[in-house]
């Protein structure tokens, strides 16, 4: 977001900044994202990913709370015959919302603003589904 947007933002939600919900984390991205805007912009996030696999069944460890449409997407397309998605135990980008609950909004949509300036990509949930059945894929092949 350009600074002078930040800045009106925050202007704008400054009087409701101790409103629990949309308001506060609102005012709380927009503030990051001034503050952000002093330091060399990033241009992604990484984080490794291990696979654990015993016999039919596969673990994914995700770095967030992840929405259960992309747990039920991954159990689908996975080769193996019990997947299990585990949040937050590769470290924690917050929630992990699909595409549609990012649209409507709501609780963790907001809270994920808060978290800081950088917001997860509108289609996180597909690049996670995408990748992680392409390592369960690998994984099953050398299994």
């Amino acid at each position: 977001m350009p600074l002078a947007d930040a800045v009106r933002e925050v202007s704008r939600w400054e009087p409701r900044k101790e409103e629990w919900g949309e308001p506060m984390c609102e005012y709380k991205h927009h503030q990051a994202v001034v503050e952000a805007h002093q330091q060399p912009l990033l241009e992604g996030r990484e984080f490794a990913q291990t696979i654990l696999y015993i016999g039919p069944l596969a673990i994914l460890p995700m770095p967030g709370e992840l929405f259960s449409g992309i747990s039920l997407r991954l159990r689908r397309g996975s080769p193996f015959h019990y997947t299990l998605c585990c949040s937050v135990t590769n470290g924690s980008l917050g929630y992990v919302p699909t595409r549609e609950a990012r649209h409507r909004g709501g609780y963790e949509c907001w809270v994920g603003k808060a978290a800081g300036p950088y917001l997860l990509a509108d289609h996180i949930d597909d690049a996670l589904v995408e990748q992680n059945l392409k390592l369960l894929r690998t994984s099953q092949i050398s299994h």
